[in-house]
Formats: C-alpha cells, structure tokens, sequence
C-alpha cells in the first residue's frame, strides 16, 4: 500500500506461493556467478517453476551476466568464464524463463558485439512451456508456441556428450544462433547438439518464397500475407531487424538484399524502420 500501483515489488529468498498476492515477481533461481556451473544450478530451479508465471508471480532468474574476462577492470572479485557458445546457452535458457532483465555488467566495458548479444532478448519473451521436465532434471527442450507465423523451438545440451534432438513440429526449420537453414521437417527430423551449445529454432510453412527466421530477435514474432499477385508482405517487428527468406527461385525485395546460401536471402531494411517489407519472386517453379 505504501509504495503504490506503478511499482514492481520483487521478492527474494521469500517462500514461494506464500508470495502470491504480496509480490509482482519472486526469484526462482540462486544467484549467478561467473562459470559455466552456475547455470545449471540457475536454470535447474528456474525452468521448473516457469508455472509461477501463469498468473501467480513474474518469474526472475537473477541478474543477466554476459560479460567475459577480457571485459573485466580489475574491481571484480570474480572474472567471467563462460565461453561464447555457453554465453548463446545462457540467453536461450534466459528468454526461455521469462524472466525480467536486470543487467549487472559494467555496459561501458562491453563490446558492439556483446551490446548486440543483450539486444536479441529485446522484446522480451513470454516464458517457454518445458515438456519433458518430469524426465530431465534440467529442462533441455524449451517450446516457445506458436509466436506470429512460426512454431519456435530450443535444444539445449547442458552435458559433456553431443546429443542428438527431435525437432517433433512440422515446417521449413531455420537455426538462429549458426544461421543455418535445415530444409523441411515432417515432425521427425534429427539434429544434433554440442555439449554447452543451444539451437534455436524458427519453424515456418510455406510455399515458393516465405520467410524462415530473423537475426535481431531470439523470439521472433513474425507475421507475414501476401498480395493477390503473389507479392509476399513481411511485418517486421524491429526497427532494421534481418529477415531470412526461402525463395525456389529469384527475388526482388523492397529493401537491401543478400543471397547467403542456396535458396536462403537475407533482407534488411536499412532505414532504420519497421517499413513493411515487400518482397516479390522473378523467376522460378
């Protein structure tokens, strides 16, 4: 009551459902510290109480540490270990939590790269659903629903061994993180993991030329139409995000683009805006 409506009230070290009706949001997880290790205590307790968010409590996984050693300017106890594949692990397993992001990097020491790393988690996430965490002591399968046109999806491998995964939905599958386009899944398609490592999946449908990822946002909301000549309309949801097209055949677009690999482009509007992007195939089956 003393505070006021326009304040969020975060609970620490509380009791959990006793917290309900008291809080805004309650940590879930134990603090995070500097290696590989603690995210496996972190994401151990934070994934399996992502039901909290359901209503009850916005679910905090503790502040978000991306940093490594060479960011560091001699006032740390503790110099950041973590390699850039466990630091990709790392923000997968964040958006999937749900959580709020309170940053606890020195900003000024960060890189261009590391700022844009932060940057992917923009806009934030709703909490992933965990199918499989009655079998997994830490979940490793992460379905983030239906977000605009894509299914999304994540594998993570918080072991020492590679890991083979089942992408189980069906559509064109498209991997964030590697920039990799994997063709059609039919729900049973096999894909294989790193120890430390995440993939990140957008799983779209389509036909002839159609968007299959972006490259500003880990969990994209995507939505797309296509006129009644054939003229496929993307709605960007970022200010210069990328968006990865599939296209059978030769395009034209209505902003900067790119050919990365067979049949993949990557379209950019480069002024800075969320212009709907226009793109249109002119050759082709």
């Amino acid at each position: 009551e003393a505070v006021g409506e326009d304040v969020f009230i975060l609970a620490c070290t509380a009791p959990l459902m006793a917290s309900v009706g008291l809080a805004d949001g309650i940590r879930t997880s134990v603090d995070i510290f500097e290696n590989y290790d603690s995210l496996l205590r972190v994401f151990g307790r934070s994934l399996n109480r992502t039901y909290l968010s359901d209503g009850l409590l916005t679910n905090d996984t503790d502040c978000i540490l991306i940093r490594k050693s060479g960011n560091e300017d001699g006032e740390c106890f503790r110099n950041c270990v973590r390699t850039d594949r466990e630091i990709e692990a790392y923000l997968t397993a964040f958006a999937a939590s749900g959580s709020p992001m309170i940053h606890s990097d020195k900003l000024s020491l960060l890189s261009a790269e590391q700022i844009k790393l932060l940057s992917y988690l923009s806009p934030l996430s709703e909490k992933a659903e965990c199918p499989y965490f009655m079998n997994q002591t830490i979940p490793c399968v992460l379905d983030f629903g239906r977000r605009g046109n894509f299914e999304i999806l994540a594998f993570i491998n918080w072991g020492e061994k590679k890991e083979n995964f089942t992408v189980y939905k069906k559509g064109f599958v498209f991997e964030f993180w590697r920039k990799e386009f994997y063709g059609y899944s039919d729900g049973g398609m096999t894909v294989e993991v790193l120890p430390h490592e995440a993939k990140l999946f957008t799983v779209g449908n389509g036909s002839g030329v159609f968007p299959v990822g972006a490259d500003d946002t880990l969990i994209p909301s995507l939505t797309w139409a296509y006129d009644k000549d054939g003229t496929l309309k993307i709605y960007p949801i970022k200010a210069s995000e990328g968006i990865y097209v599939y296209s059978d055949g030769e395009i034209k677009a209505s902003a900067a683009c790119e050919k990365i690999s067979e049949g993949v482009y990557l379209i950019k509007n480069e002024k800075n805006s969320s212009e709907v992007i226009a793109v249109k195939r002119t050759s082709g089956v």
